[in-house]
């Protein structure tokens, strides 16, 4: 009978060891679920402790490089913002100016042609160029603006500039050709005699010498 006793002791023992084995695994197992899995186990297989769960490190913050990034720069509103680069402006020569004055004329486009041969005469003045732009202004004047009276102003400024120049004839023709254009035959007259007392070997010292007859 005491062996018996015995005997029943021992294994109503061996079924409550069983059973505390059951539930301690039983909650290491809802602790990994509650975790969503995650952690370290350490438990000893000698004498059964509770088993750990080790907590995720955090991730060390970026080492700063001590420059500030693009979310960080910001603008000075009160900062005047940089002046625009200026072209400069271009500078136009003598014979630039002169070659679109004759390309207008060639157009037809007297005024803007006038325009700029008195740029050419106020630039350089008392030169030949400014001689060369004002007889052909003032043909300008003579043979398209109606302007007789302009043209032998222009004619006689540049017979002023250089009376023994090799523009010299072409003013003098011209002097003589405005004033018959304005009709004042004494005038043109007194032109035609200059220029045949200059230029008496001209090829146009037959046409003037044919319209002085006509004069008195």
């Amino acid at each position: 009978a005491a062996l018996v006793v015995v005997a029943i002791a021992l294994l109503v023992g061996r079924g409550r060891h069983r059973a505390d084995d059951h539930v301690a695994a039983s909650i290491t197992d809802a602790a990994l679920i509650d975790n969503g899995g995650s952690g370290a186990i350490a438990a000893s297989e000698n004498d059964g402790a509770t088993a750990t769960v080790a907590e995720p490190t955090a991730a060390p913050a970026p080492e700063s490089s001590g420059e500030p990034s693009a979310d960080e720069v910001t603008i000075d509103p009160s900062t005047p913002p940089l002046p625009k680069r200026v072209k400069p402006a271009r500078h136009e020569s003598t014979a630039d100016l002169l070659g679109e004055a004759n390309a207008k004329r060639a157009a037809k486009q007297w005024r803007e042609s006038d325009a700029l041969y008195a740029r050419v005469v106020e630039r350089s003045q008392n030169s030949l160029a400014a001689q060369t732009a004002l007889i052909a202004s003032a043909s300008l004047h003579l043979e398209h603006l109606g302007d007789p009276k302009g043209a032998a102003r222009r004619f006689r400024r540049a017979l002023a500039m250089a009376p023994s120049g090799a523009l010299a004839e072409d003013a003098r023709w011209g002097i003589a050709e405005a004033a018959r254009a304005n009709n004042d035959r004494t005038a043109e007259a007194d032109a035609l005699d200059d220029f045949l007392a200059h230029h008496a070997s001209s090829p146009l010292a037959s046409r003037a010498k044919a319209r002085r007859a006509e004069l008195p």
